[in-house]
This record gives C-alpha cells, structure tokens and sequence, in this order.
C-alpha cells in the first residue's frame, strides 16, 4: 500500500491538470476512495492550485485596472497637450493679424519708405483708426479708382492726390489703340494711425483696364502705398500725400 502512496504522489499534479489515461483516472480515484492520506493530500493540492488561480486572477485585474487609469492619464495628457498646442498656435495667428511684425522686414519694400515708416507696419492700428481708414479707402473706390470719364488732368483737379488712380478717358473710348471697355480694382488696408486730425494709413491695391476680349490693356499689382490724410474743417479726411513703392 505504501509504495501505491508513493506511485500516487508522484501522479497527483498530472492527475489534477488532466493529463493521464482514462484506465490511470479509475486507478487513482480508486485509490483516493481508500486512502484518507492521499486523499487529504490531494484537497491541500486543490486548495493550493485554486488559491493559486486565484491569486493569479487578482493580479490580472489589478494589471488591468493600473493599464486603464495610466490609459486615461495618457489621454488626459494628450488631449491637454493638444488644446495647449493649438491655443498656441491660435494665439499666434491672432497676434501676427494684428502686429504683423513680419511686413516692416520686407526687403522689396526698404527703399520706398523709411524705417520709421515701416514700423507702422508692424501694427494694424486700433478699431477706431481703421474705421476712419476704411471709409476712405470706400470713398476712394468709388470715385478716384473707378472713374474712367474723365482725363488725367481732370482727375487731378477732381481727386486730388487720390487722382493719380482714376483713369484716363482715352482708354474707354473708342477707336483708342488700347480701348478698354471696363476697369477692376481691389483695396487692402495694411495699417491705421490717425490722430485727431492727421494720420497715415497703408494701403495695398491693384487695378486693371480690361479690353474687349478681357486682356488686360492697363494694370498695376499688389502695390503698397503709404497715404498720409488730414482732417478739414467740416470734418471729411482728405489725402494730402501719397509715398507709393514702385
């Protein structure tokens, strides 16, 4: 009997994974019927391998609680870096909308104005300011850049230094050699700085006379102008002079 214990002891752990015969499962449980030793032999090994199972599980779940929360501070860090990244980037645009420092750099730019006038550049000028600038820049496009009736002289004398913008007549007539038959324009205001009564405004513009066929017969482009205005006494804004680049 005692060397059938021994024969048993050594089989037990095959016998509680499920890894002997059929004919070695009847031997053994025969066996175990009879035997309280190995019998309670057996029942410390159950309880050992559950206990071990068990304690196998809990680790598992507390693996995968720890992956969860570290999981969320990643997407909590992530999501924090990304508002951080693009508020940044926001912050910047807005502030190179209103303090386009980059255009006073403009090399093509140097020899049409002074530094102190490219600084002006720098800022868009106050909410005020531009107002004022763009119900100038509105007045100018509806006379001086879209007249076409009148000549360069007659401008002149109508406009003023905003005159230099109008176009020639001759253009717009017929039988001219380069007849246009329609003219566009479009204005940008750059930047503002106006006091009570005198101020200067930058200003970006292109013009074209269009022909018949829709070339263009005359035109300018993406030009920069510094216009410098003055407030007359019934209270209208007059351009008094013009710096352009060429």
């Amino acid at each position: 009997m005692k060397n059938e214990c021994n024969i048993i002891k050594d089989i037990l752990p095959l016998y509680a994974e499920k890894m002997v015969s059929e004919d070695t499962v009847d031997f053994i449980e025969e066996h175990l019927k009879n035997c309280p030793a190995c019998s309670s032999d057996y029942q410390s090994m159950q309880k050992a391998t559950n206990f071990s199972a068990e304690r196998k599980e809990i680790n598992e779940e507390a693996i995968v609680k720890v992956i969860k929360k570290l999981r969320k501070k990643l997407i909590k860090r992530i999501c924090v870096a990304t508002i951080s990244i693009c508020l940044a980037v926001l912050a910047v645009v807005v502030s190179l909308q209103v303090f386009p420092v980059y255009r006073v750099y403009q090399r093509k730019w140097d020899d049409s104005f002074t530094t102190e006038q490219r600084w002006m550049l720098a800022y868009i000028g106050t909410p005020g300011d531009r107002k004022i600038a763009i119900d100038i820049l509105n007045m100018a496009s509806l006379t001086a850049f879209s007249d076409t009736t009148h000549t360069y002289e007659e401008n002149l004398k109508l406009y003023g230094e905003l005159g230099q913008y109008a176009w020639d007549k001759h253009y717009f007539e017929e039988g001219y050699e380069q007849q246009a038959f329609y003219e566009t324009h479009s204005l940008e205001l750059l930047s503002a700085h106006i006091d009570k009564e005198h101020g200067y405004m930058f200003v970006k513009y292109s013009q074209q006379a269009i022909g018949e066929n829709g070339e263009t017969v005359s035109g300018a482009w993406d030009i920069v102008s510094l216009w410098e205005i003055e407030k007359t006494a019934d209270g209208n804004w007059n351009v008094i002079k013009i710096t352009e680049h060429c």
